[in-house]
């Protein structure tokens, strides 16, 4: 194994919509490389039937569910404060979601 999936497979990744698109491919990705992987959805349910496909696909995979949902500032705190209490650190982050404003 490279150096650089050493650092990967240790590490802690927190990915925002990782419940479908390039968010649940990155986590699918970061899944096969052996990291821990923290799936942040709107939706929980999603985020589960994400969680299913990857375990499908990598058994091992290490993966946690945490809601979150970037249109509201008390999800952003509370998803924040869930955080802080659950994880001793989290290594890198995946901002992938977003809020579409349209005026």
């Amino acid at each position: 194994m490279t150096e650089k999936f050493k650092l990967i497979e240790h590490a802690r990744h927190s990915i925002s919509g990782a419940n479908t698109g390039i968010g649940k491919e990155t986590a699918l990705d970061l899944a096969k490389k052996g990291a821990r992987v923290i799936l942040l959805c709107r939706s929980v349910e999603k985020a589960k039937k994400a969680a299913e496909d990857i375990k499908k696909q990598i058994k091992e995979a290490q993966l946690t569910i945490h809601q979150l949902d970037l249109a509201s500032l008390k999800s952003v705190r509370n998803c924040a404060q869930t955080l802080i209490d659950t994880e001793d650190r989290i290594d890198i982050l995946v901002n992938n979601a977003g809020k579409w404003c349209h005026r």
